[in-house]
């Protein structure tokens, strides 16, 4: 597919997944216009790479002229859910979701030449928190805020208007040399001081960055692409498991578990449904989509992750 020019816009860029996500649409040759309320700390993270616009999350007129005549459109917004989940935090993470969303689905609807697709930030925290069964695409909304927060952001999507194709990207933990979840345990391990949370009985479901990346561009240019995706590996594992791979890669022991009454002390519901969370989610979709993975096997992924550090 030619690409040279095709303007795309992201929103919510300055995150991890922007930070690999802009560099690599770049590389394949489209335009990319990076949305943030903050213009300087954009341009410090992409130098001159790509065009950077201000956009306050909210103001749906301001973005008609943005979006419009773009190929597609990538709203990662969202604020960190990894807080205690206060009165005032579960506000913030329903507006940083909904309302930016419904923003952006109004200017998309009110565009005279509309993005070809929307491609929309969601998460696996959509179905159960606390179950061993498989979870697909087609598998039902779990209980709990993290998934009544997930359902809404994504029906907030879903009303944008049918000549723009919808792709919602349910993701799971995503592994960077960058930052994220990899990196909190990197130190830690480095110091003997390694562990996992609870038992360490609960699955996690986990993806390569540049799978993820590679997975998006796929959904961008893959027209018969529509509905929520499963962006994770096929291969989940147990968060021990997880760990412990983490050890032997920077060649340390792991041995520290942390009992779940200390993070939840802490932590409060939070530590449950995300921290505690255990997920067997399959991406299903995208496998029979015919997207092919780079990175199959926990271990050869943090070779290659752990390698870059």
């Amino acid at each position: 597919m030619n690409n040279l020019g095709k303007k795309i816009v992201v929103i919510g860029a300055t995150g991890l997944i922007g930070r690999s996500l802009i560099p690599f649409l770049v590389n394949s040759g489209y335009r990319v216009i990076a949305l943030s309320r903050s213009i300087q700390k954009a341009r410090a993270i992409f130098n001159d790479e790509i065009d950077v616009e201000y956009w306050n999350g909210l103001d749906s007129l301001a973005l008609i002229p943005i979006l419009n005549d773009a190929y597609a459109v990538i709203n990662l917004a969202g604020e960190s859910i990894a807080v205690r989940w206060t009165k005032k935090i579960k506000e913030r993470l329903y507006n940083s979701r909904i309302d930016t969303t419904i923003s952006i689905v109004d200017a998309i609807n009110s565009c005279t030449n509309p993005p070809k697709v929307l491609i929309q930030a969601s998460a696996i925290g959509y179905y159960s928190y606390n179950s061993d069964i498989q979870c697909y695409e087609t598998s039902a909304k779990g209980g709990g805020f993290l998934s009544n927060l997930v359902s809404e952001w994504e029906n907030a999507a879903k009303k944008v208007n049918s000549n723009c194709r919808l792709v919602l990207i349910r993701t799971g933990i995503v592994l960077s040399s960058n930052g994220g979840f990899l990196e909190k345990l990197i130190n830690p391990t480095r110091f003997y001081l390694g562990g996992w949370f609870g038992d360490g009985l609960q699955k996690i479901s986990w993806i390569h960055i540049d799978d993820y990346v590679n997975a998006v561009k796929f959904l961008i240019e893959e027209e018969k692409c529509t509905g929520p995706f499963n962006m994770v590996s096929p291969k989940p594992v147990t968060l021990k498991h997880f760990a412990k791979g983490v050890g032997n890669t920077l060649k340390r022991p792991v041995w520290l578990p942390i009992p779940k009454f200390v993070l939840r002390l802490f932590l409060g519901k939070m530590a449950d449904e995300v921290i505690f969370s255990n997920q067997n989610v399959i991406p299903q979709k995208l496998l029979s989509m015919g997207y092919v993975y780079n990175h199959h096997e926990l271990k050869e992924a943090l070779d290659d992750l752990l390698k870059q550090k």
